[in-house]
């Protein structure tokens, strides 16, 4: 009644969504093999492996902080590069650019092919990162995306990233948040929630978030003028 070890390994599945770290919509009722918790794509949280398995990106993460093997759990295929290894090779080939348009070499509206190539590895890069909670990959995309620096500008999606961030406790994210509603950029303009997102800033003592909430007080924008 033996069954083959070739027949007991788990076959990869396809991946036909996009690239690893792509967001693969789960299926109704899939659970993390890793868990058992529900996969919910539209969080954010999963995170596709380059054999095509889906998993928290947290718990992957969590493989690799317990010193367990450093592969899939159901094929056994290595695992991808951590969260802090995706972010600085990200950085890395973003400051490269960056460093030419600083220089006034290009501008982000100008840039070559080689450079659009190259901001593209960046974007998925810290994609992957951010799939897998890292709170600074998620704050550069909604910069990128604010300003429109190798991507095409979208307030929408940078309030998105802004506050996968501003969540988890970023700071810097939660202030660039309160910016957002404060202007309606990528939100329906509201004061009360800009006011909400710099007050949890600047309590960590973010002086942009405690000088907007100065003027917000001042103004008298989503409190009593004070």
């Amino acid at each position: 009644l033996c069954i083959p070890k070739a027949d007991r390994i788990p076959k990869p599945v396809e991946n036909t969504a996009g690239p690893p770290g792509t967001h693969l919509a789960a299926s109704e009722g899939e659970e993390c093999a890793i868990c058992l918790d529900p996969l919910l794509a539209e969080d954010g949280s999963t995170l596709t492996l380059p054999c095509g398995h889906v998993f928290h990106g947290s718990c992957v993460e969590g493989l690799r902080a317990r010193g367990v093997a450093k592969v899939c759990p159901l094929c056994r295929a290595d695992l991808p590069p951590g969260p802090d290894q995706l972010f600085e090779e990200a950085a890395r080939r973003y400051f490269v650019v960056e460093a030419r348009v600083s220089r006034g070499q290009t501008s982000w509206a100008e840039l070559s092919a080689a450079d659009q190539w190259e901001m593209k590895e960046v974007v998925q890069l810290w994609k992957n990162a951010s799939s897998q909670g890292h709170i600074k990959a998620q704050y550069n995309l909604g910069l990128m995306y604010k300003n429109g620096q190798g991507v095409l500008q979208d307030y929408t999606k940078a309030v998105k990233w802004y506050r996968r961030a501003a969540d988890q406790g970023n700071a810097n994210a939660q202030c660039s948040l309160g910016f957002m509603y404060e202007k309606g950029q990528g939100v329906q303009q509201d004061y009360a929630e800009a006011v909400k997102w710099y007050r949890r800033a600047a309590d960590q003592g973010n002086a942009n978030a405690q000088c907007s909430l100065g003027f917000m007080y001042e103004k008298g924008q989503g409190v009593q003028q004070d």
